[in-house]
């Protein structure tokens, strides 16, 4: 399953709506239009953490208020690790097809 747990990215236009609007604040819009050349993976996470608009982009990405492993476990957003959150970022570029933007690292 991966180290995302049973967490469900969503890739509806509601979501896409919403993380259009942190991409936006973040610089980071052209990820979604695709206007934007490659950058890596913690180039977006470095943007999304300066601007604490990360929880909110997982909350979004997610639809869930906390993150949820394998187990059940519930744990908040600001306590996941790094590679998890990776991992659900690289997931929802792979959903929407643009991960061709968006370089694993």
């Amino acid at each position: 399953m991966g180290k995302r747990g049973i967490m469900k990215i969503n890739t509806s236009i509601r979501t896409l709506k919403g993380v259009y609007g942190v991409f936006k604040e973040a610089g980071l819009a052209g990820l979604l239009t695709g206007n934007a050349e490659e950058v890596s993976a913690a180039e977006v996470m470095d943007k999304l953490i300066e601007g604490g608009l990360m929880v909110e982009t997982m909350k979004l990405i997610t639809g869930s208020e906390v993150y949820v492993d394998e187990n059940k476990v519930e744990t908040d957003w600001e306590d996941v690790p790094y590679s998890v959150i990776n991992e659900v970022l690289v997931d929802f570029f792979a959903g929407i097809g643009s991960v061709s933007a968006l370089a694993r690292g």
